[in-house]
């Protein structure tokens, strides 16, 4: 999904907290191997090793989801949130899929839906004061 927002890895690293924020994530951006090849690599001291092609481990600091992520733009659909594959770059989300961060996201898409249904309006018009509210109310740190 591409939401009205991508999440990507610069926002990470400089632990931006857009104004629309409904969860923290922190964990690293952490993605895996893509193959193990053995092969010589000059920096060390025997000729052949293990070496992990693809693999990254950036630490972040503290940074916001905001709510734009988690909704599809207006023109392509009106009342879907998407907690779990919402819209980041491949290495944002190699922080964002943890499972602390994603029941942070659910639990924001749950008190937006209902919001939304509360006040007859479509996702993408709900009122994020209101939900960043909501959320700190039930101790969700944002």
């Amino acid at each position: 999904m591409v939401g009205e927002h991508v999440l990507v890895e610069r926002e990470l690293l400089d632990g931006d907290r857009p104004h629309d924020t409904v969860a923290l994530g922190s964990y690293n951006i952490d993605i895996r191997e893509v193959e193990r090849t053995w092969r010589g690599l000059p920096e060390y001291v025997r000729e052949d090793a293990v070496f992990n092609e693809g693999y990254l481990s950036l630490a972040v600091p503290p940074y916001g989801v905001p709510y734009r992520s988690l909704h599809p733009r207006r023109e392509q659909a009106t009342n879907l949130l998407v907690p779990v594959c919402l819209s980041a770059s491949a290495v944002a989300f190699g922080s964002v899929r943890m499972e602390p961060t994603l029941m942070l996201l659910g639990h924001a898409c749950g008190h937006a839906a209902a919001q939304a249904a509360r006040r007859g309006v479509t996702v993408q018009d709900v009122d994020v004061r209101e939900l960043q509210d909501a959320l700190r109310e039930r101790g969700q740190v944002i």
